[in-house]
């Protein structure tokens, strides 16, 4: 019988290793600007190859430590470090484009600095 922390973990690393899989199909379809000769892609990385470039680190994390966590097991000391280090490299994935969204000119929150003094004031 399989506890069920377990099964929610082995759960969630399908599930990243299925998302770190079609990522890079979706970046390639995505418009790309070459800098320094690296292609990097436009919607949300634009003007910021070093971010794009440690998300893609983060995303090779995860799937690696995805699948050798689902070929080991989790019974071993070694497949629980595996899935629990492809669930911070994802969690650091998504934080990386999100990131890179509030740093972009695609997403702008000025509207929130400009509003905020008379949000203050009708307090």
């Amino acid at each position: 019988m399989v506890p069920k922390e377990e099964k929610l973990l082995r759960a969630v690393t399908k599930l990243i290793l299925w998302v770190s899989c079609w990522t890079p199909v979706i970046l390639r379809s995505l418009p790309l600007e070459y800098i320094d000769g690296n292609p990097v892609p436009t919607v949300v990385f634009k003007g910021h190859p070093s971010i794009f470039h440690a998300f893609v680190i983060s995303i090779i994390l995860a799937f690696t430590g995805s699948f050798f966590a689902l070929r080991i097991g989790y019974q071993s000391r070694i497949g629980k470090v595996c899935g629990y280090c492809c669930l911070v490299s994802m969690a650091s994935a998504f934080w990386l484009v999100v990131y890179a969204l509030l740093a972009s000119d695609w997403l702008r929150l000025d509207f929130l600095w400009k509003a905020w003094p008379s949000f203050v004031a009708s307090l």
